[in-house]
């Protein structure tokens, strides 16, 4: 299983199965984080508590039994 869903893992035979993290909703997080920090609305708490889903991206690499 590959990571990152790096485009070649679709071009290898069999196409390797990979794992796509959110990059988008945790590089908008990082900025909304960023941006209370530098206003003084920062809370700790809630910087600790942010959670991300991976997508596991099935190809021809892995096989349902």
């Amino acid at each position: 299983v590959g990571y990152d869903n790096d485009p070649a893992a679709a071009l290898m035979r069999p196409s390797l199965t990979t794992i796509e993290r959110p990059n988008e909703a945790m590089a908008y997080a990082a900025v909304e984080q960023l941006v209370a920090s530098l206003v003084g609305e920062d809370d700790a708490a809630e910087r600790n508590s942010l959670v991300f889903t991976p997508m596991l991206i099935e190809r021809q690499s892995t096989k349902r039994i």
